[in-house]
């Protein structure tokens, strides 16, 4: 890849607010290793969800190359300025793999100047951990046939597209909030979160599972930045944070977002039910379009649709059942 780097319009300055243009930090834990790895001549990449700040969208995972015999960490990250089809990203990345019986003898790769183009497309920066499967699978990495991996990407450098400064989450400020995960704390302003629920939050929240970076989404949009562009499962974990927080005003501030976008549409309908989000379930239902099946309607939990949401949904069946006696 080439390293030609052109001029920087923003870079990684304030000492007292690091890491203005984003740090990823997120771990993935790869189930059912031994069969990815014989299977690696069909599948050779896994690869975890992609996180977003603002305009930067970043993911990582691993590569089993069919030829070689040893593990590699991959990470890749791209631009979502929809004003700029040319970009570049430069960053500081480590790559940790964990062993699970003694954390001392987890591998960690580090790359000072990690560079993503556009020039490049999405080609994933590439580092060899030097664990050949044998030893992978023998040396206390992999536990209940999962193994965990860990990246650490702080973005340093970014030129032909905009970046807006992003929030900074694991900087201790007055009167904030934990949020603890196995591997990871990030903080928030009590007064943010207090704005958004009745009462006073707890000081401390303690979760039993590493940390994928996908909170911070959640933390981007009680904050109020541009919402992100979601798949179903981020969504998913939005909306459950939001419901466990009692944070129903980001919940409506996520409805008129996910009825235009159109990735999402089909899936909206048993995620309107769970979450009781009637304008999503109107615009689930306008979108099929001649006919309602029985089978739309098999994956809702029936107790806890609302009658507004149930009318709709009568009223739809009435309509399709009229349009099939017409053919």
């Amino acid at each position: 890849m080439s390293q030609e780097f052109k001029k920087p319009s923003r870079t990684s300055y304030l000492e007292k607010y690091p890491h203005p243009l984003g740090q990823f930090k997120s771990s993935m834990i790869i189930h059912i290793i031994r069969e990815k790895i014989e299977n690696r001549f069909q599948i050779p990449r896994h690869q975890s969800r992609w996180l977003q700040k603002t305009n930067i969208s970043f993911a990582h995972g691993i590569l089993l190359t069919p030829n070689a015999q040893t593990l590699k960490i991959i990470a890749f990250c791209k631009s979502n300025d929809p004003n700029s089809d040319e970009w570049d990203i430069k960053g500081k990345l480590r790559f940790t793999l964990h062993n699970w019986v003694d954390d001392s003898r987890s591998v960690t790769l580090e790359r000072e100047d990690a560079f993503f183009q556009s020039e490049f497309g999405t080609a994933p920066v590439t580092m060899n951990t030097h664990v050949t499967f044998e030893r992978l699978l023998e040396r206390g990495f992999v536990k209940d046939d999962k193994i965990w991996i860990a990246t650490d990407f702080r973005v340093q450098e970014v030129s032909r597209f905009h970046q807006p400064m992003v929030f900074n989450y694991r900087s201790m400020m007055k009167n904030w909030v934990a949020f603890q995960h196995l591997n990871d704390t990030v903080y928030c302003s009590k007064e943010i979160i207090s704005a958004h629920t009745k009462g006073t939050p707890k000081t401390s929240f303690a979760y039993k599972k590493v940390y994928t970076g996908s909170f911070e989404q959640f933390l981007d949009i009680v904050h109020g930045s541009p919402l992100p562009v979601l798949n179903v499962k981020d969504l998913v974990d939005v909306l459950k944070d939001s419901e466990s927080f009692g944070m129903r005003n980001v919940i409506k501030r996520l409805e008129p977002f996910v009825i235009y976008q159109s990735n999402l549409i089909e899936y909206l309908g048993p995620i309107a039910v769970e979450y009781n989000l009637r304008r999503v379930m109107h615009a689930w239902i306008n979108s099929r379009s001649l006919f309602f099946e029985k089978a739309d309607l098999e994956t809702f939990e029936v107790e806890k649709i609302s009658g507004e949401m149930m009318k709709a949904i009568v009223k739809k069946v009435f309509e399709a059942d009229k349009k099939k006696s017409s053919f």
